[in-house]
């Protein structure tokens, strides 16, 4: 009964807010690092972690298996049941462990004639990183604090251990040993929270494939997806034969991906509150927070894909350094994503897969998969990096558009789209002050800051004048808040 009280407490704000941080951080150190490592490690040495890493990724879906929201939600609709969510655990947890054993094998195996076996061990850690991962534990319950401490102490110590070792091109093994390494050491030091919240399960009780079809309903989409967050990578490498060609295309989809972390977080933290809500029958409930995370997501990504574009000139070279010019548009392809993948994490992950509609979801994953690998094979040949990522941007289109078309009958599209004009209107009228003033600034950190600042607060400024109902709503806790503070 106290466990429950003490849920009933974490509120949905909190929460992104917290996830927002953790997401952060796990992005945290090839950001801060990437103007050093791209300058000591250079575009070649960029472009074979890319493509290894890449690679790797396939192996460690193999490990997770789809068990990480599966788990997340299973656990959400059991807060209140010491019993069922230790059993999810404990099956979940062994299930990953067989997983990664053989995932480990597997790779060993394929990669031990490689002329990148080194790298390829190395990356490996990431593979083993999986089994001590528990955060989807913790992301069940909607506690996202420990999670939150544990990647803060793991991202500064690599930070500072990466400046301190990695000096030249033949550092890249050890580079990718201090990422791995410490993500690894990260999730074990969550694991001794597991006491507050699991009780041991006698073993005879213990079944890792109670449910392996509906894992499997959703690893399958996992692996679709890595069609265009990965397998373009790899398509680059053999297509092209260019290690320079991934370097550009891993800075431009590592600047992307940090800026997507503040419209998926939400996804992370609504996922198992949507699930709660469902296993409680309380639709009228979902659909208001359905509503208000399709209005979260044109809040914020109308101006950060304009955003984007207009500061990729200013930011590219002094971030990144010399011979990454062609990162610039790049990253304005790639400024897209942002949107639409908002609005597919919406419908998708949060809605469809709590909702345990995964089956439509995997449907509209594996047509973009489709698409992309279809796209990648004709644009690649032609247009490199930048073939790549508009097969991205296609594919991950028409998932968004094939989610909408699927729910189009449950929710009212009117709602869905209707603040989209106020956005827009904002973020272009933002857009064209920040072009005026960006004409006159040349590229350096300080006045990449200043175009972002007088961009971010000329929305702000342009959605009060607007009376923008979420807006206004944030700006009245923070008084209240400041009131009581007083």
């Amino acid at each position: 009964m106290e466990m429950k009280k003490y849920m009933s407490q974490n509120s949905v704000k909190k929460n992104y807010l917290l996830n927002l941080s953790y997401q952060i951080l796990a992005l945290l150190t090839p950001l801060v690092t990437a103007p050093y490592i791209s300058r000591v490690l250079g575009a070649e040495a960029i472009g074979k972690y890319s493509y290894t890493y890449a690679t790797i990724t396939y192996f460690v879906i193999l490990s997770a298996m789809g068990t990480a929201t599966y788990a997340q939600r299973e656990i959400a609709y059991r807060q209140n049941d010491v019993y069922k969510r230790s059993r999810i655990f404990w099956e979940v947890f062994l299930l990953r462990l067989l997983c990664t054993c053989i995932s480990l094998a597997v790779l060993y195996c394929i990669v031990f004639n490689s002329a990148d076996r080194n790298v390829y061990l190395a990356q490996s850690l990431y593979v083993i990183s999986v089994i001590f991962d528990i955060s989807w534990f913790f992301q069940g319950m909607e506690e996202f604090g420990k999670v939150v401490f544990r990647n803060t102490i793991v991202k500064l110590i690599s930070v500072v251990l990466i400046f301190t070792l990695v000096k030249s091109e033949e550092d890249l093994i050890l580079y990718i040993v201090i990422l791995w390494g410490l993500t690894a050491l990260g999730n074990l030091l969550i694991m001794p929270y597991l006491v507050k919240y699991v009780v041991l399960v006698p073993f005879r009780e213990l079944n890792i494939f109670r449910n392996f079809k509906l894992i499997l309903q959703l690893f399958i989409p996992q692996i679709a997806i890595q069609s265009y967050t990965v397998l373009d990578k790899i398509m680059l490498g053999i297509i092209v034969n260019s290690d320079a060609e991934n370097g550009y295309y891993e800075q431009a989809e590592k600047i992307v991906r940090l800026s997507l972390t503040i419209i998926t977080a939400l996804g992370t933290v609504m996922l198992p509150r949507f699930a709660k809500v469902y296993a409680e029958g309380k639709n009228d409930e979902i659909k208001r927070y359905l509503y208000k995370s399709y209005r979260f997501i044109w809040l914020l990504a109308c101006p950060m894909v304009i955003g984007l574009i207009l500061i990729s000139d200013g930011f590219v070279p002094w971030f990144f350094g010399e011979g990454y010019d062609k990162v610039i548009p790049l990253l304005r392809i790639f400024s897209l994503l942002i949107l639409v993948i908002g609005i597919s994490n919406v419908t998708g992950v949060q809605y469809l897969v709590a909702t345990k509609r995964q089956v439509f979801y995997t449907i509209s994953v594996f047509v973009g998969a489709f698409i992309n690998i279809v796209l990648n094979s004709i644009l690649i040949v032609k247009l490199q990096s930048f073939g790549a990522a508009i097969a991205s941007i296609v594919a991950e289109t028409s998932i968004a558009i094939m989610q909408l078309i699927y729910i189009r009958k449950e929710i009212e599209m009117k709602k869905v789209f209707a603040s989209v004009w106020k956005y827009a209107l904002c973020a272009f009228c933002m857009g064209g002050i920040m072009w005026g003033i960006g004409r006159n600034l040349s590229s350096s950190p300080f006045h990449t800051a200043l175009l972002a600042g007088s961009g971010g607060g000329a929305y702000l400024l342009l959605l009060l004048l607007l009376r923008d109902e979420m807006v206004c709503e944030v700006l009245q806790k923070i008084k209240e808040r400041v009131r009581k503070g007083n």
